[in-house]
């Protein structure tokens, strides 16, 4: 897989890329919520 954030965003909103627990952080952070929000159920 390619390693630029932005092919790794367009593999994630096309579903062939998971958020990673490091990625989930980062956005919960920049976001002020729960990293559960990045994880699905």
């Amino acid at each position: 897989m390619a390693d630029n954030p932005q092919s790794n965003l367009s593999a994630i909103l096309a579903g062939k890329r998971k958020i990673s627990a490091t990625l989930a952080g980062k956005l919960a952070k920049f976001f002020k919520v729960s990293p559960a929000v990045f994880v699905p159920v």
